[in-house]
């Protein structure tokens, strides 16, 4: 008679890589423990650390999505921009407007419901160039601020490591997700395969976890406001915690269904969503002032 198999044989037989999925939990753990334990303290202490990196590398903010961008188009119009990431000759998985939709659903989620609604308010209670704040100028500039902040530029942040991953999947037929398999090119399969290419998966799934979690705390607050506000339901804990599971069995259901059949129809039901808001608003709302 067989040994009954160990967790850690288990975990082996299902694919899962332990050696990158353990020590992420484990990260991810310690940096949520103290959050849940001591959050103003902590939040203090994230708020000082971005106030220093704003004040002293500001200068970052403008030069790297400039760079991102200029490499962008030099990407797009350049040899490797005939690059087909997939077989030569194949046709396209999806349409121009399915691929925009899951770019702008999944590249930016809740933050662009978020940020690019409401960006425009602290601006125009603190416009530039000596504006009166508050008044219709200042109005105009946070407007102006918002669209220039949600640009092209945006996206040209993306093309870093999106065009890489790509590439390594569907043109070196790697099938492995990993970051590590794109520095397999520049680096070899010593550090690929060693503790550097470890390192890397690592971070990798610690970035994805923590970019997960942003949206659904930046997103969580939106929904349970209109639940308030629409159906008088009581903000409190267990309103959050109820948004936030039926949040996360979307998101796992959708990814559990694949490309085709979960994020793919739930993207463009997302944008379809987001047209008829945007007709919506044009025809109650001021639509001079808008457009």
């Amino acid at each position: 008679m067989d040994k009954k198999s160990t967790f850690g044989e288990k975990l082996k037989d299902s694919g899962l890589n332990t050696a990158v999925f353990i020590p992420s939990i484990i990260i991810l753990v310690i940096i949520a423990i103290p959050f849940a334990m001591n959050e103003a303290g902590i939040l203090d202490s994230l708020n000082s650390a971005f106030d220093a990196v704003v004040t002293y590398f500001n200068w970052g903010y403008l030069w790297w999505p400039i760079i991102t961008t200029i490499f962008a188009l030099w990407l797009c119009f350049s040899k490797y921009g005939k690059v087909v990431l997939g077989n030569p000759g194949e046709k396209p998985q999806f349409s121009n407007f399915e691929y925009i939709a899951i770019l702008i659903a999944m590249g930016l989620g809740a933050t662009i419901m978020r940020t690019g609604t409401m960006m425009w308010a602290p601006i125009a209670m603190n416009p530039p160039f000596d504006v009166e704040a508050g008044s219709k100028e200042a109005l105009l500039w946070g407007n102006a601020y918002s669209i220039f902040l949600w640009d092209p530029v945006c996206f040209a942040l993306f093309v870093i490591a999106g065009p890489a991953m790509g590439y390594v999947i569907h043109v070196r037929k790697r099938p492995l997700l990993r970051v590590s398999e794109v520095y397999r090119c520049i680096f070899g399969d010593k550090f690929a395969d060693g503790k550097g290419g470890l390192i890397l998966d690592i971070f990798f799934v610690v970035a994805i976890m923590a970019g997960t979690a942003t949206f659904i705390g930046l997103g969580t607050p939106i929904v349970t406001t209109m639940l308030n506000s629409l159906f008088g339901f009581k903000m409190n804990f267990t309103l959050t915690v109820i948004v936030t599971l039926v949040w996360i069995c979307l998101f796992t259901a959708s990814a559990y269904l694949g490309l085709e059949k979960g994020i793919k129809n739930l993207s463009t039901f997302n944008m379809y969503l987001a047209a008829i808001f945007g007709i919506f608003i044009m025809i109650t709302g001021p639509a001079i002032f808008i457009l």
